[in-house]
């Protein structure tokens, strides 16, 4: 268990790092469709990297897909 909530940590932490930097800097410069594939396949390269109890590409998966929704909702917002 103790493992699981330091990587839900590291994500959150890293995460909310990045989304700041995209509200001051504004989102991804790429279209919206690259955008949702680039999340597609993060989201499942993740998924397949948690089931196989791969705790760093995990991590760094989530970080990307996490960041990629909020790029994203910042474009429609804005």
């Amino acid at each position: 268990m103790k493992g699981k909530m330091g990587s839900l940590f590291i994500i959150l932490i890293v995460s909310i790092l990045a989304i700041t930097a995209l509200v001051l800097t504004g989102p991804f410069e790429q279209p919206i469709w690259m955008q949702i594939v680039f999340l597609f396949f993060t989201s499942v390269f993740a998924y397949v990297t948690f089931n196989k109890k791969s705790k760093f590409p995990f991590i760094v998966l989530s970080i990307c897909s996490v960041v990629t929704v909020s790029s994203l909702l910042i474009s429609f917002v804005s």
